[in-house]
């Protein structure tokens, strides 16, 4: 009984350690979307904190829909929630739509934050790094 004590601790000395992604809980959902310009529509992608994506659409007149799009892992969907919170963007607002507007809207609990800003404002140029790099992760596409 002895000698099956020590082989067995000592596998367990000698076997390799899984690490354990932490997963800090973000947000519930984080939204990228555009819209505006002539019809005034506006699409985009809703990223679910348990890896679900939609595609999110709404048409003047009628009414904003959302269709699941794909699944994706936990662990992906973590890392782009933790890119959006280390980036700052959303640490202040910040509100000046135009003609054709892009936005990110996050959701926790039953606190909802968001930014809004027109094409061409040259001055937020991080919001759109990150904007661009959600939408890409959302629709699947790399960089």
């Amino acid at each position: 009984m002895k000698k099956l004590f020590i082989i067995l601790m000592f596998f367990t000395a000698c076997s390799p350690k899984i690490k354990k992604l932490e997963y800090i809980n973000y947000y519930d959902s984080v939204e990228v979307k555009n819209s505006g310009g002539f019809t005034g529509a506006s699409t985009g992608f809703l990223i679910q904190k348990n890896a679900e994506i939609y595609v999110t659409y709404h048409t003047p007149g009628k009414g904003f829909n959302q269709k699941f799009y794909r699944l994706s892992t936990v662990d992906s969907v973590n890392k782009m929630f933790a890119l959006l919170a280390k980036s700052n963007v959303l640490a202040k607002s910040y509100n000046k739509p135009g003609n054709l507007t892009y936005s990110i809207i996050t959701g926790k609990d039953t606190t909802t934050s968001s930014i809004y800003w027109a094409d061409g404002q040259d001055s937020i140029k991080n919001y759109i790094e990150v904007y661009n790099t959600l939408r890409n992760f959302a629709s699947g596409r790399k960089k």
